[in-house]
C-alpha cells in the first residue's frame, strides 16, 4: 500500500487528527468563554484546547475548520453582553440559548449576528425576556425563530417582516396582545406558526391564510373571537390546526374537511355550534369538547379507518351514536360524555378492536350494556356513568383483562355483581355506586389485587364484608355506604387513605379495634348504623384523620378528645357525652398563626364547568404542629353549568352563575387562610389574573403575602361530574383534606 493511500485511510478513520479550527475562531471562543458571566463556566476545565470538543459546540465536517452550531442550553446565563463576541463567528448556522435567565437581547447581537447570512436557527426560548418584540433586520437566512416561554409583550406589527426565509415561528407562552400578526416574511415560505398562550384578540385574519405552505397553525389559548374563515380550506398542506381555548363561535367551516393533509384539528373550549359532516374524512385526531355543539352527530363521523381520537364531550349534542363504524377502524379513544345523547349503546362499538378509552358518561343512554363490549380486549377505561342503563352486569365484561377503570355509577343496573368481574386483575378503580345491585360482595374480590378505589355505595347489597377484602394491599378508598350490609367488620386493607365509608348499613356492636390500625386514613364514616358501646381511645391513633362521622348510632360513654384538625360529627347518639372538641379561643391571632413553608397553587380558569382537585402540601414549620399535613388544592376549570350543589360546604346553597360560586368558595378559603402565616410561603403553581373577568378576581388576595397570591381549596368534593356534585362535600379545613379526583379523567 502506498504511503499516500495509507494516510488517506488513516485520516478517514481518525478525524480528530484533522481538527484544524480557524485560529481566529479559536480566539473568539476563548474570549467568549471569559465573557459568559457564569462561574464556573461550563467550558472551564475542558482539557482539550480545541473548542470543537467543547460542550454544545459543533464544527463543520470533515476537517472542523469552522464553528457551525452553538448550544448554550441551560448554561445559567443571565447577562447578554457576551452576544457581541459570539456574533463574531461568521460561520454560525444554529444558535441555541434556551433555558437560561436572559432578560434582554443586547444591541450587539442584532448588529453582529444580523450580518451572518448563513444563520438559520435562533432559539431564545425559556428565558426571562421582557419588553416588546425586537425588530429582526438583515437576518436574511433565518428559517427558525423560537422566543417561546418568555415574558415578551405588546403588539406585533412589522418586526418580523424582513425575515424573507422564515419557515418556523414560535412565540407561545408570552404576553403578546393586539391582533394576530400577519407580516411574517415577504416570501410567504412560513410553514409553522405557533402563537398559543398569549393575549391576542380579534378575529382570525384572512391574511394569515395567505401563507399557503403552513403545515402547523397554533392559535390556541388566546382571546380570539368570530368564526373560522372559510378560506382555511386553502391551506392544502396543513397538518395541525389548533384553535383551542378561545372565544370562537359559529359554524365550523366545511372547507376543513377538504384539507387532505390535515391530521389533527383541536378547537375545544370555544363556542362552536355545529359539527360539519365529513370533518373526519382525513383526520386522525378531532377535539371539539367544551363547546355549544348541538344537533346530531354526523352519521359519517366514525366511518373513517384512519380516525384515532374523537372528543365531543361537554356539548349539547342529542340523538344516537352513529353506527357507521369502519370495520378497519383505528379508533383508540371515543369521548362523548356530558351531552344529551340517548338511545342504546351500539353493540357495533365492539368491532373497534383498538379501542382503549370509551367514555359515554352523563348522557341519557338506556337499555343494557352490550355483552359484545367484552370483545374490546384493549380497553383500559370504560365510563358509562350517569345514564339510564338497565339490566344486569354482563359476565363478558370479565374478559376485559386490561381494564384499569370501570365507572358504571348512577345508572339503574340490577342483579348481582357477577364473580367474573373479579377476574379483572388490572382494575384499579371500580365504581358501581348508585344503582340497584343486589346480592353480596363476591369473596373473590381479593383477586383484583390492583384495586385502589372500590365504590359500591347506594345499592342494595346484603351480607357481610368479605374477609378477603383485607388482602387488597393497594386499596386507598372503600365506600360501601348506603347498602344493607351486616355482620362483623373484618380487618381492613392497611393502606386505606382516602375514605372508609360504612355508613347507612346494618352494622351493630362495638366499633372494631382493628380500625385504629389505619394510620393513613383521612375520612372514617360509620354513621347511620347500630354501633354501640364506647368510642375507644385507640381511634385517636388515626394520626391522618381529618373527618370522623359517628352520627346516628347507639354509642355511649365519653367521646375521646381528637386533634383540633379533625372534624367530628357524633350527633344522634343520645348516650354519648360530647365534650367540645374545638381548640380554645385564639387570644393573640397574629402570634398564634401557624407558619406555612410550602403551598401549591394551581388555578386555571381557562374554562368555566368543573372542579379538578389536586393534591398539595402545607408544611407547618412551628413546633407543636405534627408532621406534614396533606391538603387538596383545586383547579377551577369551569363553573358555567347550572345548579352545582355544594350545600354541605360552608359556601352553602345552589349557584347558577360561575362568578357566584367562585366568590362563595373564595370566601371560605379566605377565612381559612387567615389562620396561617403565609409570609414566608414558597408558592408552587400559577395564578393568571389576566384570564379572569374583572368581577371574579378575588379582592382579598392582595392582603396576603406578595409571594402568596391566592390559595384555593375545594375540600373533599367527592365527585364533580358534569352539572352536579353527586356526593356530599364536607366542611373545608385548610390544614388537611382527603385526596379527591375528578371522575372520568
Amino acid at each position: 500500500m502506498s504511503l499516500s493511500l495509507f494516510l488517506s485511510f488513516f485520516f478517514l478513520l481518525h478525524p480528530l487528527v484533522l481538527a484544524q479550527l480557524d485560529e481566529s475562531q479559536r480566539s473568539i471562543m476563548f474570549n467568549l468563554n471569559q465573557s459568559l458571566g457564569v462561574t464556573p463556566s461550563p467550558w472551564n476545565g475542558t482539557k482539550a484546547s480545541d473548542p470543537c470538543l467543547w460542550k454544545g459546540v459543533s464544527c463543520s465536517p470533515p476537517n472542523n475548520s469552522s464553528i457551525i452550531s452553538l448550544s448554550l442550553y441551560g448554561f445559567g446565563l443571565s447577562g447578554s453582553d457576551f452576544l457581541t463576541e459570539l456574533c463574531k463567528i461568521g460561520s454560525l448556522q444554529s444558535l441555541n440559548l434556551s433555558n437560561n435567565y436572559l432578560k434582554s437581547i443586547s444591541d450587539g447581537f442584532f448588529n453582529g449576528c444580523g450580518g451572518i447570512d448563513g444563520l438559520k436557527l435562533l432559539d431564545f426560548s425559556r428565558n426571562r425576556l421582557v419588553g416588546s418584540l425586537p425588530t429582526f433586520r438583515n437576518f436574511v437566512g433565518l428559517e427558525f425563530l423560537d422566543l417561546s416561554f418568555n415574558n415578551l409583550s405588546g403588539e406585533i406589527n412589522s418586526q418580523l417582516s424582513q425575515l424573507i426565509s422564515l419557515k418556523s415561528l414560535n412565540l407561545c407562552y408570552n404576553r403578546f396582545s393586539g391582533s394576530v400578526p400577519t407580516q411574517l416574511g415577504k416570501s410567504f415560505v412560513l410553514e409553522q406558526l405557533q402563537l398559543s398562550k398569549n393575549m391576542f384578540h380579534g378575529e382570525i385574519p384572512v391574511e394569515v391564510l395567505a401563507y399557503k405552505n403552513l403545515t402547523l397553525l397554533n392559535l390556541s389559548d388566546n382571546f380570539l373571537n368570530g368564526s373560522i374563515p372559510e378560506a382555511i380550506g386553502n391551506l392544502s398542506k396543513l397538518q395541525l390546526l389548533l384553535l383551542s381555548s378561545n372565544r370562537l363561535s359559529g359554524k365550523i367551516p366545511e372547507s376543513i374537511s377538504s384539507i387532505s393533509s390535515l391530521q389533527r384539528f383541536a378547537a375545544n373550549q370555544n363556542n362552536f355550534v355545529v359539527v360539519p359532516g365529513g370533518i373526519t374524512t382525513y383526520l386522525k385526531i378531532l377535539d371539539l369538547s367544551y363547546n355549544n355543539l348541538c344537533g346530531l352527530i354526523p352519521s359519517d363521523l366514525l366511518s373513517q379507518s384512519s380516525l384515532q381520537h374523537v372528543d365531543l364531550s361537554y356539548n349539547l349534542l342529542h340523538g344516537t351514536i352513529p353506527e357507521r363504524i369502519s370495520s378497519s377502524s383505528s379508533l383508540v379513544r371515543l369521548r362523548l360524555g356530558s351531552n344529551l345523547l340517548s338511545g342504546s349503546i351500539p353493540a357495533k362499538l365492539a368491532t373497534i378492536r383498538n379501542l382503549v378509552y370509551l367514555e359515554l358518561e352523563n348522557n341519557n343512554f338506556f337499555g343494557s350494556i352490550p355483552p359484545e363490549l367484552g370483545a374490546c380486549q384493549n380497553l383500559l377505561l370504560l365510563n358509562l356513568a350517569q345514564n339510564n342503563i338497565t339490566g344486569t352486569l354482563p359476565v363478558q365484561l370479565g374478559n376485559l383483562t386490561k381494564l384499569q377503570v370501570m365507572k358504571l355509577q348512577q345508572n339503574k343496573l340490577d342483579g348481582q355483581i357477577p364473580p367474573e368481574i373479579t377476574r379483572l386483575q388490572s382494575l384499579g378503580v371500580l365504581n358501581l355506586s348508585c344503582n340497584n345491585l343486589t346480592g353480596s360482595i363476591p369473596s373473590s374480590i381479593s383477586n383484583m389485587t390492583k384495586l385502589t378505589n372500590t365504590i359500591l355505595q347506594s345499592n342494595n347489597l346484603v351480607g357481610s364484608i368479605p374477609v378477603t377484602l383485607g388482602d387488597l394491599n393497594f386499596l386507598l378508598e372503600l365506600n360501601l355506604g348506603g347498602n344493607k350490609l351486616s355482620g362483623s367488620i373484618p380487618r381492613m386493607p392497611p393502606k386505606l387513605q382516602i375514605v372508609l365509608n360504612l355508613s347507612s348499613n346494618l352494622f351493630q356492636g362495638p366499633i372494631p379495634t382493628t380500625l385504629s390500625q389505619l394510620t393513613s386514613l383521612e375520612v372514617l364514616d360509620l354513621s347511620n348504623n347500630r354501633f354501640s358501646g364506647k368510642v375507644r381511645d385507640s381511634l385517636r391513633g388515626l394520626v391522618s384523620l381529618t373527618q370522623l362521622i359517628l352520627s346516628n348510632n347507639q354509642l355511649s360513654g365519653v367521646l375521646p378528645q381528637f386533634s383540633q384538625h379533625v372534624l367530628i360529627n357524633a350527633s344522634g347518639n343520645p348516650d354519648l357525652i360530647i365534650i367540645n372538641n374545638a381548640p380554645p379561643p385564639n387570644t393573640s391571632p397574629e402570634s398564634e398563626k401557624k407558619k406555612v413553608s410550602h403551598a401549591w397553587v394551581r388555578w386555571n380558569p381557562a374554562r368555566l364547568g368543573s372542579m379538578e382537585p389536586r393534591r398539595g402540601f402545607l408544611e407547618p414549620s412551628t413546633p407543636g404542629f405534627e408532621g406534614t399535613q396533606a391538603c387538596v388544592l383545586c383547579t377551577l376549570l369551569s363553573l358555567s353549568w347550572p345548579l352545582i350543589n355544594i350545600s354541605n360546604n360552608w359556601a352553602k346553597g345552589h349557584y347558577t352563575e360561575g362568578a357566584e360560586l367562585i366568590d362563595a368558595v373564595l370566601d371560605v378559603v379566605r377565612k381559612e387562610v387567615e389562620n396561617y402565616d403565609l409570609s414566608q410561603a414558597l408558592v408552587l403553581g400559577s395564578f393568571e389574573p389576566s384570564k379572569f373577568p374583572a368581577n371574579v378576581i378575588p379582592s382579598w388576595h392582595a392582603k396576603l403575602s406578595k409571594k402568596f397570591e391566592v390559595a384555593l381549596t375545594c375540600a373533599h368534593l367527592r365527585e364533580v361530574n358534569g352539572a352536579r356534585v353527586t356526593r356530599d362535600a364536607p366542611t373545608l379545613n385548610f390544614a388537611s383534606f382527603p385526596q379527591t379526583r375528578k371522575y372520568g379523567e
